[in-house]
């Protein structure tokens, strides 16, 4: 089991991040991690309701899961999506993906608990760095 850590700016609602890898020479699989829950949010405290959590429009926002490969997967890719909905001041907002720097996305202002000014984000993340 490997304790994973991302970091990012603003508030983020719903987070999927997809993890293709090879545990064997001619088999690959993918598997996929719905951060789903207040537990696995980091300074989210806000809420919206209906399991909607935010910043606070507040300080640097992110999660934390625990991936579960199976012994001797190689990780080829990794691919994150974000869904940022309570965004109170938009911007260039950068990203850490285990403690190393990772892609940059721009938000639109969306300050309201109602619906959101963003779509899904898609970031390629560095595989190596998993």
């Amino acid at each position: 089991m490997k304790k994973v850590y991302a970091r990012f700016l603003p508030s983020i609602l719903a987070l999927l991040l997809f993890i293709a890898f090879s545990a064997e020479k001619f088999h690959a699989q993918t598997a996929v991690y719905d951060i789903n829950s207040n537990g696995m949010l980091v300074n989210m405290s806000s809420s919206c309701g209906n399991g909607s959590y935010y910043n606070g429009c507040s300080g640097t926002a992110g999660f934390n899961f625990t991936a579960a490969l199976p012994g001797g997967a190689t990780i080829t890719s990794v691919v994150l999506q974000l869904s940022v909905g309570v965004e109170c001041a938009g911007g260039t907002r950068t990203t850490t993906f285990n403690n190393v720097a990772s892609p940059s996305f721009n938000t639109n202002s969306h300050c309201s608990c109602s619906g959101t000014a963003n779509g899904i984000f898609t970031l390629n993340l560095n595989a190596g760095n998993f």
